[in-house]
């Protein structure tokens, strides 16, 4: 039995392939048959849930893969956390925050990036977005702010930093620093027997050459052990967005 892996849309958006690389290694030192499917829209990507066996799945979904459908969280990127960085239009002359309480603002609503938000505005009173532009992925959310739909957009960090094209054409100034919120892998009941010793071998990537080269594409110093205590920890920082569970 082929089992499946998937990554969140959000870390496919650049060098897909090293997600077929970590594939390939968790396969040959789990003795596993594994294998990867790319999907690049969050609706789509939640849909497959039930396919999924192995998954890199962003703070909200984590949470809802465990309370749902029995995920055993494994690991984590060390030291790597998800924050929102918030984009003006470039026909708002002076950006500022208290304007999300009268015009419109791009995000992907459930995601981390509008999660890293609604946890920013809860602790320093930041205004509640009162006109909402949804959008189900973070280039149509870039689009929205270029092309004056919106006013402002929110948007995840590492993919901002990612992007290259039409940077230029919106004004970036804010950046959350909120320090919660993580990605996740997790295993579903069909691998849970499996889960530690793909967890070890996750962890185990920075001990060799071909692991090392691997974290460098991922863009994270190493992979460290998550635990149903630290899903709990994230589940309460996650509390005060009022997301449906």
């Amino acid at each position: 039995m082929t089992h499946l892996f998937s990554s969140c849309p959000h870390d496919n958006m650049h060098d897909p392939e090293k997600w077929v690389a970590l594939t390939q290694h968790v396969a040959r030192a789990c003795s596993l048959d594994l294998g990867y499917e790319r999907f690049s829209d969050f609706q789509l990507f939640e849909q497959n849930f039930n396919r999924f066996d192995l998954v890199y799945a962003h703070p909200l979904h984590a949470s809802r893969l465990a309370t749902r459908r029995n995920f055993v969280p494994l690991t984590k990127f060390d030291a790597t956390f998800d924050e929102a960085i918030i984009i003006a239009a470039k026909t708002v002359k002076s950006p500022q925050l208290a304007d999300f309480a009268t015009r419109p603002v791009a995000y992907v609503d459930g995601t981390p990036s509008h999660a890293a938000y609604l946890i920013a505005a809860h602790r320093q009173r930041w205004p509640d977005i009162a006109v909402p532009v949804v959008k189900t992925n973070y280039p149509d959310v870039m689009m929205a702010v270029v092309q004056g739909e919106a006013s402002y957009g929110i948007i995840l960090k590492s993919v901002w930093d990612g992007m290259t094209a039409l940077k230029d054409r919106v004004t970036p100034f804010t950046i959350t620093k909120t320090r919660e919120l993580v990605h996740v892998f997790l295993v579903s009941p069909r691998l849970r027997d499996q889960g530690a010793t793909i967890a070890d071998a996750l962890v185990a990537l920075g001990a060799h050459e071909e692991g090392q080269a691997i974290l460098r594409r991922l863009g994270c110093p190493s992979i460290v052990p998550f635990s149903d205590v630290n899903l709990q920890e994230l589940r309460a920082s996650i509390a005060v967005c009022r997301f449906p569970e």
